[in-house]
């Protein structure tokens, strides 16, 4: 049996949590958000034990207490953090523990890679006196406590939410003060004090976070790629918007923290986090020199025009924007890294050999599929608004007939019956025709 009760009034505002096991249980007490005080009482029998746990249950709800699941579930969580905490702590792998533990805070290959680099330069690792995990660097140091009061955190967005069910703070600051607090990911609430009334932006606005020059400011009137709210940059002393970041909290404080660090983002030709082979990195490589934007996670346009030794597409998984893709004279055991691709747009094929091609059919959000000597069927083709194709094992065409999306088509003359032809045609899609 265990039970976690609560008082609240005007003056408490206290907890007491009973844990029976076999002839024995444990009561911890004291002020909600802390520790408390525990005690351990054990009994000749399991039955002796139980008649007195529940004979203190019920002392204390006869004399207001409630019983608090949520809050209950809540310091299990705590609980469980401590023990994983250790676990990071004390294992011949600590800093890839540490990598999968602040995970949380990455978006992208671009965070993950700059979160590497961070834990690289961790120099000890230890839990205070407050359970708090502290990382210390050289000069510096990253505190984060342990998660409390879920329930105040409602109207907050869901991509704070997943930060403060590990964290509810994480500060960084100079190695030699009490408390980091340079850079802060939290509802530090000083915002609140100064918030510019005037501004409707900032009006009853949240600030996930605070650094030594500006407020980190939730703009709810725009939301970004991920469905979260734009965050404003608000200058300390005059609550001035001085910028705005379309990135989610735990990435921007990633950026931060590497600021302060001085840890260089990842560019263009560092791929060794990236556990590639070496036409992947030079495909890469290629793709980025030739582009404005040199961040492999933003890149839209992708070609393997003259990598025929690419076998497999699992690699794309890095770059998850590809809109526009064309695929060229390589031969592919399947089509594994595409169903990562939710905004490709555009998808060639040409002189590309298929061993399994299952997937093909499900890319639901591709409108351009453009094939050219590959060895597709019918049963391989999605619901496209534009298809060509040409030299493939296709032998029956009526499927195109099917296809209510279906706005243009380009067929070889030689290999579509003219009855198909035809029919298209009378459903108004424009066909063209080539030899």
């Amino acid at each position: 049996m265990q039970k976690y009760l609560t008082y609240k009034d005007e003056k408490s505002n206290k907890f007491w949590k009973i844990t029976v096991t076999g002839n024995s249980f444990t009561i911890t007490y004291g002020k909600t958000g802390t520790k408390g005080i525990s005690q351990v009482k054990s009994f000749e029998s399991e039955e002796k034990c139980l008649k007195e746990a529940e004979k203190l249950l019920n002392d204390k709800l006869n004399k207001g207490y409630n019983e608090s699941v949520d809050d209950f579930k809540l310091i299990e969580s705590n609980e469980n953090s401590i023990h994983d905490w250790n676990l990071s702590i004390n294992t011949k792998n600590r800093n890839q523990k540490l990598f999968n533990h602040f995970s949380f805070l990455t978006e992208s290959t671009d965070d993950q890679i700059l979160l590497k680099k961070i834990i690289k330069l961790v120099k000890h690792v230890f839990i205070d006196v407050n359970e708090s995990l502290i990382l210390e660097f050289e000069n510096s140091k990253l505190e984060a406590t342990i998660p409390r009061n879920f329930e105040s955190y409602k109207n907050w967005p869901d991509s704070f939410k997943k930060i403060i069910i590990h964290h509810e703070f994480i500060g960084f600051g100079d190695l030699n003060e009490v408390v980091a607090r340079d850079l802060i990911l939290g509802d530090h609430g000083s915002f609140r004090y100064k918030q510019n009334e005037g501004n409707e932006k900032l009006k009853n606005a949240l600030s996930p976070m605070l650094s030594e020059s500006d407020f980190l400011v939730y703009d709810f009137t725009k939301i970004n790629k991920s469905n979260q709210p734009h965050i404003l940059s608000v200058s300390h002393e005059d609550c001035k918007i001085s910028g705005t970041f379309d990135l989610d909290i735990g990435s921007l404080f990633l950026q931060k923290l590497a600021e302060y660090l001085e840890v260089e983002s990842r560019n263009e030709e560092d791929f060794s986090d990236l556990n590639l082979d070496d036409e992947w990195i030079l495909l890469f490589k290629e793709s980025l020199n030739s582009r404005k934007n040199k961040q492999l996670d933003k890149l839209q346009y992708l070609s393997t025009v003259g990598f025929p030794k690419i076998k497999s597409l699992f690699p794309l998984r890095y770059c998850p924007n590809i809109q526009n893709l064309t695929l060229v004279d390589i031969r592919l055991n399947n089509l594994d890294g595409l169903d990562n691709l939710t905004f490709l747009s555009s998808l060639t094929f040409r002189r590309v050999e298929l061993l399994d091609s299952s997937k093909l059919k499900a890319l639901e959000n591709v409108n351009n599929l453009f094939l050219d000597a590959v060895n597709l069927t019918q049963n391989d083709i999605p619901n496209t608004e534009n298809i060509s194709i040409k030299k493939t094992l296709i032998d029956d065409f009526s499927f195109l007939l099917k296809m209510p999306k279906l706005r243009s088509a380009t067929l070889s003359k030689s290999e579509v019956p003219e009855m198909i032809i035809n029919e298209l045609q009378k459903k108004k899609i424009l066909v063209h025709l080539v030899p």
